[in-house]
Order: C-alpha cells, then structure tokens, then sequence
C-alpha cells in the first residue's frame, strides 16, 4: 500500500494535530493516504502538499519476481494517479519521494513533470528529504 502524506484541507474537519487516511474515493478511513494539516505560519494560509512514497515497498505488498522494469512501471503509474488526482483536487504543490538509487525513477518523474502545462520541478527540501525527492508546484489558469 502507498502512503500519501497530504496536508488535509477545510473539507476534513480535523483538528490540527490528528492524522486520518484518505480512501481512493476521498472518503475517510484506514486505507491508502495519510491525511495531515499543516501549521499556519504568519498570515498566509498554508497550501496544500500532498506527499508520495514511491519506494517499491510502500506501493506492493510483495515486489519479489518483478523485474527492475516492472518495478518502474509500477512506480510510475501510482506517480501518475496520484499527479492527476492532485491536479483534479486543484492541489498546488506536491512532493514525490523516490528515493536515491541509480537516478531512472527521479528522471522519468522529470520527464513526465516537464511535459506538464503549468508545472515547474525542483529538488524537495534537503533537510526534510535528503536528496531522494522532487518537489513540484502546480499553476492553475483561473
């Protein structure tokens, strides 16, 4: 199962500090998304980020018999759900954890990033990500 580690928006509820899951479907429960509201800071209202963890071990329960091939394909179609689900839900930044390794995974990610209208990539914070995620801030005409 991926964790998605979203700041939570009004739509929710929840008190500040509780963490819930989000279901595929938006409703709330024990599956797949963890849910998070982050901490206003001065007077701008926070933005949404929505965080996904693409280690293999986080999408598949079991990843024994997949070749490297299939691993990134696997790892590939949960990042693009869950980017369109992000664009869907009007989410303006995103964090894509893909962890170090031999680079395939992070450049495909860029790929598809830098084929998107309104989307500009850069590395995730260091000091929250090391060097294995990709940040992404997402651009809505009006």
């Amino acid at each position: 199962m991926s964790q998605v580690l979203i700041e939570i928006s009004n739509d929710y509820h929840l008190p500040d500090d509780q963490d819930v899951y989000l279901n595929d479907d938006d409703s709330l429960g024990a599956n797949k998304h963890t849910v998070k509201k982050e901490q206003k800071t001065g007077y701008r209202k926070p933005i949404d980020v929505w965080e996904i963890d693409l280690h293999i071990e986080e999408i598949t329960d079991s990843h024994a018999g997949l070749s490297n091939f299939e691993i990134l394909n696997k790892q590939l179609k949960e990042f693009k759900n869950f980017f369109n689900r992000a664009k869907s839900k009007r989410i303006r930044k995103i964090v894509v954890i893909h962890g170090v390794g031999e680079g395939v995974l992070k450049e495909e990610i860029r790929i598809y990033l830098s084929k998107q209208e309104g989307v500009e990539y850069f590395d995730a914070d260091f000091r929250d990500y090391g060097k294995g995620a990709t940040a992404a801030e997402i651009h809505y005409n009006i």
